[in-house]
């Protein structure tokens, strides 16, 4: 390995910006940006050193151009951001197990709702509605509300198993069947397209896809922002809608909701990930 030069570490003068393409046994390593006000363990000596300015450091190096002083470090968290830097809210859930964590809540809307592990590979979790119409079911955080309204993303992997019922998954500041101060992705039976959903204090509405209502898992991401709600259908942007925007924290939930009374009406959801931006 070649020597490590730290010879210009404690020195007064330092350059506005420090380019350096490091080599490790002969490999040329890429350098990395981090961010401004942060702490880095050098790997010459083990001491804390405080970064000043924006860098580019090598890997193997980790050292900056001031000072070194001991610090305690109390996570990993301050070693790469600066203290007044606050983290993201990120909750990411995989359907699979044996059943929901104490985290979800299952929620009869109307009717009496069958919630299970599906038992089969990859087939995540079920829920299934009563069999008289307007029977409704979800699965929310019991008013735990901890997403932003303008400023947020919720990514869901679910599938509509039968007809005649609409599945909703996406945000929301209720535990009800109510539309009002929400964002969703719907896939509606009975409906032309695949829409988003939305809806402020007073008033819901849909914009549509073009993608038509099926039976297979579909990659939603539905996201929020301060002049617009997106809908992302399998990675590709499908809706961009500008009226009746939630103006309250919302929730993640995956709702069933039955048109029919000829059967009980299912949807299964396979992977759920909700966050600030």
């Amino acid at each position: 390995m070649a020597d490590k030069d730290t010879s210009w570490v404690g020195e007064t003068a330092r350059p506005a910006k420090m380019d350096v393409i490091s080599q490790f046994h002969g490999a040329i390593l890429p350098t990395v940006n981090f961010p401004v006000d942060s702490l880095f363990l050098t790997e010459a000596d083990g001491s804390i050193y405080w970064q000043v300015g924006t860098f580019a450091i090598p890997v193997w190096q980790l050292i900056i151009k001031t000072t070194p002083f001991a610090v305690t470090l109390a996570s990993m968290y301050q070693a790469f951001y600066g203290l007044t830097t606050i983290g993201k809210q990120r909750f990411v859930y995989w359907f699979d197990g044996k059943d929901l964590s104490v985290i979800w809540t299952k929620t009869n809307i109307a009717g009496t709702g069958t919630f299970a592990m599906v038992d089969t590979i990859d087939e995540g979790y079920m829920v299934r509605t009563g069999a008289v119409a307007s029977d409704s079911s979800e699965i929310d955080m019991n008013n735990k509300r901890q997403i932003n309204n303008a400023n947020s993303a919720l990514i869901s992997v679910t599938k509509r198993v039968d007809t005649n019922c609409e599945l909703v998954c996406g945000l929301s500041n209720f535990i009800t069947g109510s539309n009002l101060e929400a964002a969703f992705y719907r896939n509606l039976s009975t409906a032309s397209f695949i829409d988003l959903l939305t809806g402020d204090a007073t008033v819901s509405s849909g914009s549509n896809s073009d993608v038509a209502p099926h039976t297979n898992y579909t990659v939603a991401k539905v996201t929020t922002g301060a002049s617009d709600i997106l809908l992302h259908l399998d990675g590709v942007l499908k809706v961009t809608k500008t009226t009746n925007r939630p103006t309250v924290k919302l929730q993640p939930k995956f709702r069933m909701l039955s048109n029919t009374s000829a059967a009980t009406k299912e949807g299964r959801i396979r992977f759920l990930e909700a966050y600030n931006l």
